[in-house]
């Protein structure tokens, strides 16, 4: 969702001022959740939430009863609020009472509206409602929500480092790095920042032990760094083998581009510009903030050729599928395995 829309509602929230329909869709599903959570708490007074709440679900919700609750006066309070979730499912006949009421919607009466992730946006619901788009977040969206959701939620500050090194070990699923968050406020009393060393201590991944680590080491070819970290890697939250495996396998692509662009005698500056635009347009997991891929694969040019990627690919695919396949092998045995057919070769040297 677009920050001024955010702050928009958050206003009108604190406010106490709150429009008479929401139109919530996109595929960020915990941002919603927590959008809609926010909307019920500031909309609905909690002694006769009982009364004034309704929450349904758009999938056989038959048109006699969402005309019923659209029709139904709030009791003893302002207002009431009507929350139909997969709005997208409704029935024809459902689907026309909701358009009828969106004409000429009750003052008394909070109408949201929930898309289901994946559905397509509804122009005409779009047309009559307050849009909040949740869109997925990329990788720095994602470390800046961490630092945000920490303030907001607990009053807590924490440290872009540890917002860092939180996302390196538990990705970017929203749901658990609020767990992840609310676990590290809780371990420092409530009343002390969140830093590196907190979230050490809660979530059990050390600086030098991450995934990006484990790709730094790869892309730099030091075989003996790589699998020493291997075992540490995988034992974190979020870095099964088919993860791993996938990373490898992003960054061996992206550094195989950056060899085209540097052969088309293209500059550093060109090379770097290419890097971010595949970053933006596919959002992968790089094991960390997407400058210090962008830094590895730079470093890393001089150490790989066009051979070095088409096998490396292949021993990844191979890799992937057993993992997939059989288990015949452990899965630090298949990680270490690949690893050292990455590192391997003649053009091994340190960068």
């Amino acid at each position: 969702m677009a920050r001024d829309a955010l702050n928009a509602l958050r206003k009108s929230i604190k406010e106490g001022r709150f429009d008479r329909a929401y139109y919530l869709y996109g595929d960020e599903e915990y941002r919603k959740d927590e959008a809609l959570r926010a909307l019920i708490a500031g909309a609905v007074e909690a002694t006769t939430r009982d009364f004034n709440l309704d929450q349904m679900r758009g999938s056989g919700l038959p048109a006699s009863t969402l005309g019923s609750l659209l029709a139904m006066p709030p009791v003893l309070a302002p207002r009431r609020m009507l929350v139909v979730r997969e709005v997208g499912s409704l029935k024809k006949d459902a689907r026309a009472v909701l358009d009828h009421y969106l004409k000429k919607p009750a003052e008394d009466v909070v109408l949201v509206l929930v898309s289901s992730a994946g559905e397509k946006v509804d122009g005409n619901i779009a047309a009559a409602a307050i849009n909040l788009e949740f869109s997925e977040l990329d990788q720095p969206q994602v470390i800046t929500w961490i630092v945000e959701h920490a303030r907001e939620q607990h009053g807590a500050t924490l440290t872009q480092d540890a917002a860092e090194l939180l996302y390196a070990a538990v990705g970017g699923d929203l749901a658990a790095l609020a767990t992840e968050i609310d676990k590290a406020v809780s371990y420092t009393g409530g009343g002390a920042g969140v830093d590196t060393d907190v979230v050490e201590a809660v979530v059990g991944v050390r600086h030098g032990e991450t995934l990006g680590d484990l790709l730094d080491a790869v892309a730099r070819r030091r075989a003996a760094e790589a699998l020493a970290l291997v075992p540490r890697v995988l034992a974190q939250p979020k870095n099964g083998v088919v993860q791993v495996v996938g990373a490898l396998g992003t960054q061996l692509m992206a550094i195989g581009v950056g060899l085209a662009v540097r052969n088309a005698r293209a500059s550093d500056g060109a090379v770097r510009a290419r890097f971010w635009d595949l970053l933006k347009a596919s959002a992968p997991n790089t094991g960390g903030p997407w400058g210090e891929a962008v830094d590895r694969w730079v470093r890393a040019l001089p150490l790989w050729n066009e051979a070095d990627i088409q096998s490396g690919l292949r021993a990844l695919l191979a890799t992937d599928r057993a993992a997939k396949d059989s288990r015949i092998a452990t899965d630090e045995q298949l990680v270490s395995t690949v690893v050292l057919e990455l590192c391997g070769g003649p053009r091994r040297a340190a960068a």
